[in-house]
């Protein structure tokens, strides 16, 4: 799912975003960090040491898919899916490996511009927060998988009564409301009824 809407949005066209980057330019643009230059520049006269912004397609978005890209291509190796995900890496901008927690994905923008990538962004939480790389021990990376084992006990206890309902003459029915007593209603995880 994250491959095809990442397609998606390489298709329609990745927003470019501003942020700022410090570092040497040859050129003088943006606000000149002075402390900065007079001690990195010292030797090479024809650089500054500036502030700029840039406008470009390295932002958080971008990065934050680009990990759950690298997970998909971890988690699929050989066949369909592994050609298919690094189709899209080549297609996709080179980005700023980050590390993606929870406190990551409170700080993406919401706003129009960023509106499509909504679908996209709640698969990569989905990838980027339930990979466990090393859940006990061994070399195979996996997805962690979570189930309400209660409710999964519950229906799998249904349907097994319920393939063997015919043999003991009994009707089994699950999560039925039924009165019980003064106006209040009772809804039993299972019901069994024998035909008398």
């Amino acid at each position: 799912m994250v491959l095809t809407e990442v397609q998606l949005l390489l298709h329609q066209g990745l927003i470019k975003q501003y942020y700022k980057e410090t570092g040497n330019v040859k050129a003088l643009k943006g606000k000149l960090e002075f402390s900065g230059h007079i001690s990195k520049n010292l030797v090479h006269k024809e650089r500054f040491y500036t502030t700029h912004q840039v406008y470009d397609k390295d932002h958080l978005i971008h990065q934050v898919l680009c990990k759950a890209l690298e997970i998909v291509e971890k988690c699929s190796k050989g066949g369909y899916l592994y050609s298919k995900c690094k189709t899209v890496q080549l297609d996709f901008p080179e980005v700023k490996t980050i590390t993606v927690n929870e406190a990551t994905f409170s700080r993406l923008p919401k706003n129009r511009k960023t509106a499509p990538y909504d679908t996209a962004l709640s698969i990569a939480r989905l990838i980027i927060l339930n990979y466990a790389p090393n859940v006990s021990s061994g070399n195979e990376k996996m997805l962690a998988l979570l189930f309400d084992m209660n409710s999964l006990w519950e229906e799998y206890v249904l349907v097994r009564l319920k393939q063997i309902q015919d043999d003991y003459g009994i009707t089994v029915s699950g999560q039925q409301s039924t009165s019980f007593w003064n106006g209040i209603n009772i809804r039993p995880d299972i019901v069994i009824e024998k035909k008398e």
